[in-house]
């Protein structure tokens, strides 16, 4: 009876040893690991896609509502044409913010090096928009076809053609 009380009583000693003894482990959660990735251009994820892909998804988070899927298709169908500019000085990543429930989208820019600065790209050039990079965190949360979902209702927030954006801006700054 002694040897089992003793073999016991070693036991929950051991047991309580080795749980006070574990030092807590310092394990980074998935979201901040980072994951080397090779830049993932707003172009790349448009060409990617087609436009099935991309009204599914425009119904899917009922942003039908809120834009006209004829006009949406041919905004798409210009992006896809379109080349991106090559001399662009300065780099920048985009950014999405999706609320499905609510039914809010938020896609805005930062300039590589710049974290504090937000720019909005309702009134961006979109030659300049299909040189922008995604981001790695959006990348990892959100799948491709509402990316680009995403970021043609921000860029047709103003209109549904390069040109006649590029109208607008004149105007607003002119």
């Amino acid at each position: 009876m002694y040897v089992v009380l003793g073999t016991m009583s070693l036991v929950i000693f051991l047991l309580f040893l080795s749980i006070i003894s574990k030092k807590p482990t310092n394990q980074p959660k998935d979201d901040d690991i980072p994951t080397p990735s090779i830049p993932v251009l707003l172009t790349d994820c448009i060409s990617e896609m087609n436009w099935s892909e991309v009204e599914n998804e425009f119904i899917r988070l009922q942003l039908e509502k809120q834009r006209d899927l004829i006009n949406l298709k041919k905004a798409y169908e210009e992006i896809i044409q379109l080349s991106p500019h090559k001399s662009i000085k300065k780099s920048f990543r985009l950014y999405f913010h999706i609320n499905e429930e609510s039914g809010f989208i938020d896609v805005f820019a930062k300039e590589d090096g710049d974290f504090y600065t937000e720019y909005m790209i309702d009134h961006e050039d979109w030659c300049n928009l299909l040189t922008y990079q995604i981001s790695d965190k959006s990348l990892r949360k959100y799948p491709k076809p509402t990316l680009v979902c995403a970021t043609l209702f921000m860029m047709t927030t103003v209109g549904y053609s390069s040109e006649e954006i590029l109208l607008k801006k004149q105007a607003h700054t002119g």
